[in-house]
């Protein structure tokens, strides 16, 4: 045996499972040594991506907006160049809202930290559009559970262009019915309070039959 190991962050997809093989010592015997055939790396990829934290492809939900067919899905990591995109297309005031500051452009590190999620403990569900007028994403929502599981603080984001369609509210229902199925009953809307954030606010609190409020501003939750 070879005492060998890498590590990566939940959850895995083909790209990010091949640069975790990649990173261990026995990676070059996978290709094959004294005579003995190669590996079959793709499904030992397969396999990885599967054991590691599957991406539940059940939550994926079609809805219409504007008459075109919106997908309501998961966040996943291969989602991280149309994360970037997403971001491009943020007016500076809503980015303020939701990162808390002036940012220009999302790194690496930050856009895997978005998409890379432990569905665990965590869920985002992003908006994406069928349109080729409206191709690419749309709009996300997030929450991130404390260990307890009995509260959660909330983010979302809509394309600046997409404001005022209701995509904001079909990502928060989406949200709010998926925590429901998991008994929190507690949610937290994090970030300045703006009047679409209070707004939402008052959806959770109409719909979950919980207390909603806002927290500290010393406080920071999930961003989007």
């Amino acid at each position: 045996m070879i005492a060998d190991r890498a590590l990566a962050l939940p959850p895995l997809n083909a790209p990010l499972a091949r640069e975790l093989v990649a990173r261990t010592r026995v990676a070059k015997l996978l290709a094959g040594y004294r005579g003995r055939p190669a590996a079959d790396r793709e499904a030992i990829f397969r396999v990885l991506i599967e054991v590691i934290r599957p991406y539940p492809r059940d939550l994926e939900e079609e809805t219409e907006l504007d008459g075109h067919k919106v997908l309501l899905r998961p966040i996943r990591p291969e989602d991280e160049l149309a994360h970037r995109e997403f971001f491009t297309r943020l007016k500076p005031q809503d980015v303020r809202f939701r990162l808390f500051g002036v940012v220009k452009a999302l790194d690496h590190s930050q856009l895997a930290c978005y998409t890379q999620i432990d569905y665990a403990r965590e869920v985002a569900f992003i908006a994406v559009s069928s349109s080729a007028d409206d191709g690419g994403k749309l709009g996300v929502v997030r929450a991130v559970c404390d260990p307890d599981k009995e509260r959660a603080g909330f983010a979302n984001a809509v394309r600046s262009d997409m404001k005022g369609r209701g995509l904001g509210a079909k990502l928060l229902d989406k949200l709010i019915r998926n925590l429901r199925s998991h008994g929190l009953g507690h949610v937290v809307g994090e970030g300045f309070a703006c009047h679409f954030q209070k707004a939402a606010a008052r959806s959770v609190r109409s719909r979950l039959g919980h207390r909603t409020g806002w927290p500290s501003r010393r406080r920071r939750g999930p961003s989007c």
